[in-house]
């Protein structure tokens, strides 16, 4: 009798710790539905955690909440849930149980072999989610393995830098890797690194060292161009003739290209030929849309600086878009006779033009290393003026580069152009395709000039324009001789509209999403049951 009382005792105390073990499970699981519902108005908008690792976190605990408290049931009441494999249920949830079963194995081999064989497929209109050709002929050229550290703290969402750089991983042959560092955790870290704010990227190879600004595929490859060519070459604009400001930000300043030309480790400054000679570190000279002549002491500088092997890149507008008047260009002359590249007095007008019939549009690019990897992509010159060149002038190899339709004309009667109304006169205007950019190479000083009919193609206002930014960029790198850096951009999507929903659809979605479905599938759980129990 006191044995029958004891294990009645016992068997009370286990049913009693089943039912904790139950109850756990239970409020875990509520906890978790909670813990869902938050992560959905995490999504709508409608709540954003102080953590970013705060739901995760909950969403772990109220898993394994349940999954102690049912592993607490089973130990303590075993009994039960022998009855229940053993009864009806058991017999109408086999099948159901093996083909879940199943179904889970096949789930779990195809991500392994997912995993270990990794293909992602980018089904966006421009491949906005595929590193550009450019980032992956990059990653191709480097010498030695490179390690990226990510700077991340708990404010910032790593995700989309984490896929980011993962893309760069998969890419690189086994040539990069990375880590990502919580400043606030390691501080130590971030101040070995020189890092002094949150998101940003220290990239390492070898003993060389470069911190990337933001986590952009344009920012990172930029920081694998400056590792690779970590000499720093000079470019001068120059100042004084009324050209375009580097310093000023505007619409017609060249600030764009300033900042492009730093992110590839280029040095750019200004320089006045009327008050400084030319710096010995000069690589290239830009002319940027002169208002008035060079005098003769800027033209003699350039002269000798060419002669010694110097670049120059010269972009003139118009005559009758500046302020030369009836005084003569000495550097178009210069140009013309030591380059065979000329510079006419027209403006071209260009009916195939998609915006505007003085925009002129690049249609087609001869071989270059400037325009080598510019096909298929337009540039846009507004009023632009024509070049002619020359082939026969001793020592210097000339190339025609960028030509436009047959349906554009060089427009020589500008009176007509004020009053909108060009026409093409064949008895003293040229048809097209019209030339719009010329580079020429002496073969004996290794001088180098880059000739455009406008500037204003690249202006601020225009740089991001389709490959407008891109053909100034590449001409500064060939000028430095530096072809290898030549690249396009990286993609930028196509503007679409938008309409993001309002408060009651977002409300509606959310109540879907949360409860109706949940409750749906509830019904449909309880009417199976239901009917099972009258069938017996």
């Amino acid at each position: 009798m006191e044995i029958m009382a004891k294990k009645q005792n016992t068997t009370n105390n286990n049913s009693r710790y089943a039912v904790i073990g139950l109850w756990l499970s239970i409020i875990s699981f509520i906890a978790l539905l909670v813990v869902v519902a938050m992560k959905v108005f995490e999504t709508t908008g409608f709540y954003t955690p102080t953590d970013l690792t705060l739901i995760p976190r909950l969403i772990g605990g109220s898993v394994a909440g349940m999954l102690i408290g049912l592993g607490i049931f089973a130990l303590f009441d075993p009994n039960r849930i022998r009855r229940f494999l053993s009864g009806r249920q058991a017999k109408y949830g086999s099948n159901a149980l093996i083909t879940t079963i199943a179904f889970l194995a096949i789930l779990i081999f195809g991500n392994v072999i997912a995993y270990q064989n990794p293909y992602p497929l980018d089904w966006t209109e421009e491949k906005l989610n595929t590193l550009a050709p450019e980032s992956v002929e990059v990653l191709g050229r480097l010498p030695e393995p490179v390690k990226a550290t990510a700077f991340f703290s708990t404010q910032l969402n790593p995700d989309a830098a984490r896929d980011l750089l993962d893309k760069y991983r998969i890419n690189s042959k086994g040539k990069f890797e990375f880590e990502f560092v919580d400043p606030n955790r390691n501080p130590l870290a971030a101040q070995e690194a020189g890092i002094t704010g949150d998101g940003k990227i220290l990239l390492e190879m070898g003993e060389t060292r470069e911190i990337v600004a933001t986590a952009s595929e344009n920012e990172i490859t930029n920081g694998f161009i400056r590792l690779l060519n970590p000499e720093k070459y000079s470019v001068y604009f120059l100042s004084g003739e009324g050209e375009h400001s580097i310093d000023e930000a505007g619409e017609t300043s060249y600030t764009r290209i300033r900042q492009a030309l730093e992110n590839k480790n280029y040095v750019v400054k200004t320089l006045n030929l009327e008050a400084q000679a030319i710096p010995e570190d000069a690589k290239v000279i830009v002319l940027a849309g002169p208002i008035t002549p060079l005098s003769t002491q800027a033209m003699n500088s350039l002269k000798s600086y060419l002669a010694s092997g110097g670049s120059l890149v010269a972009l003139e507008n118009p005559v009758v878009l500046t302020d030369f008047g009836t005084k003569s260009d000495p550097l178009a002359k210069y140009l013309s006779s030591d380059w065979g590249i000329t510079l006419n007095d027209d403006i071209v007008i260009d009916t195939q033009a998609p915006s505007s019939a003085y925009n002129a549009t690049a249609l087609q690019y001869n071989q270059h290393p400037i325009t080598e990897k510019m096909g298929g992509v337009g540039v846009t010159f507004p009023f632009a003026r024509s070049l002619s060149v020359a082939f026969d002038v001793q020592d210097v190899t000339v190339t025609d580069l960028i030509y436009t339709t047959d349906q554009a004309w060089g427009e020589k009667d500008f009176t007509s152009i004020e009053v909108g109304q060009p026409a093409y006169d064949p008895a003293t205007e040229s048809v097209g395709p019209m030339l719009l950019a010329a580079a020429a190479e002496n073969t004996v000083t290794n001088g180098r000039v880059m000739v455009i009919g406008n500037s204003t193609f690249a202006v601020d206002s225009n740089f991001d324009f389709s490959g407008n930014g891109d053909l100034l960029v590449n001409s500064i790198d060939w000028g430095a001789e530096k072809e290898e850096l030549i690249s396009l951009t990286t993609a930028s999507p196509t503007e679409r509209v938008f309409v993001p929903p309002g408060a009651f659809q977002r409300m509606v979605m959310l109540a879907g999403a949360v409860c109706l479905i949940p409750l749906a599938i509830l019904i449909m759980g309880a009417a199976s049951w239901y009917s099972r129990r009258k069938q017996g």
